[in-house]
């Protein structure tokens, strides 16, 4: 998905340093590490870049849960801020900054570089997403982030199968299952099965809508195949716990077969 930080990469080797080190506080040797890290990219190489500082946000994520070090935005906006000099307005940096103002607790000004973004580049459709997907998870305005995504959906139908997913995912927390259901399921069979987090996180979308709509079976269903996709990224992590939480052993267990959705 054009912007999206839910299409996380495979990041380099030098991320697992950067996060232990952000984990445990210690910002400047983590920002030291990764300019040694950055130190060979140039502007050819740029989406390697990109890729790398998405992957790092995404590691930094899981790392930190609920409770990031209060340097992890600084050492992501840093980050930001050093690769936006080669490629200013570019949309991945766009939601870089944004979601890293959001894992900072500042939701206000992460919202705010979305919506100075999206009226700036009202055809960056990806933006209207990523903007109703950020509402999405905070219960934020849902009505107003459905209409950002439906302008998407409308300005981009390629790209349906995330767009049609975060319209699912506002209609899960508006607490319309049914409805969920619909759009996940259409998303799921837009989108290629291709080992990625992407996937994964629409397998978990739908495991946790069977679960709100007390379909127990169906849900771990899902959340098994959520883990299979992506067992080392977010959503593949997220949906083992939802596993144990249902009585369910992740580890010692026989693969879900089964024809999707």
């Amino acid at each position: 998905q054009a912007g999206d930080v839910r299409g996380f990469a495979s990041g380099a080797g030098g991320s697992s340093t950067v996060v232990s080190l952000l984990a445990e506080g210690k910002c400047k040797e983590a920002t030291r590490f990764s300019e040694e890290n950055f130190r060979d990219f140039s502007r050819p190489n740029i989406d390697t870049a990109l890729r790398q500082a998405i992957y790092q946000h995404h590691q930094a994520l899981l790392v930190a849960g609920n409770n990031p070090p209060a340097c992890m935005s600084e050492f992501g906006l840093t980050l930001a801020s050093r690769i936006g000099r080669w490629k200013p307005g570019e949309p991945w940096l766009i939601t870089i900054e944004a979601e890293f103002l959001d894992i900072a607790g500042r939701y206000e000004e992460a919202k705010a570089v979305y919506e100075k973004a999206f009226h700036s580049m009202p055809w960056a459709s990806g933006i209207a997403n990523n903007l109703a997907y950020m509402m999405s998870r905070k219960k934020d305005a849902l009505e107003t982030a459905n209409k950002y995504v439906s302008r998407a959906l409308k300005e981009e139908p390629w790209g349906s199968k995330y767009y049609l997913d975060t319209l699912g995912w506002i209609r899960y927390q508006q607490g319309e299952y049914e409805s969920a259901l619909g759009f996940v399921k259409q998303s799921l069979l837009r989108n290629p099965f291709n080992g990625k987090n992407d996937l994964s996180e629409a397998l978990y979308h739908m495991g946790m809508t069977h679960l709100a709509l007390d379909q127990k079976q169906e849900a771990a269903k899902y959340f098994e195949l959520a883990s299979i996709q992506s067992p080392w990224e977010s959503f593949g992590i997220l949906a083992r716990g939802e596993l144990i939480r249902l009585g369910i052993d992740p580890y010692h267990r026989e693969p879900v077969i089964s024809e999707l959705p």
